[in-house]
């Protein structure tokens, strides 16, 4: 999931926040260094219900 994702809920956040506002989770402080796919990048900009339908199908083939 992309940084800007609180990865419990899929809410956004910000990069400086430290935890989710709307579930709480801590989130990693080194969580904008990271690299992402070309996938990953196109993700960020799909709406929410598109993303957790594509997390969900990725789920399901692990």
């Amino acid at each position: 999931m992309h940084p800007a994702y609180c990865p419990n809920c899929g809410e956004r956040v910000t990069p400086y926040a430290a935890g989710c506002a709307l579930c709480g989770a801590e989130l990693d402080p080194a969580r904008w260094q990271r690299k992402l796919s070309i996938p990953g990048r196109i993700e960020y900009y799909l709406p929410r219900r598109m993303r957790l339908a594509l997390e969900r199908r990725r789920r399901r083939k692990a």
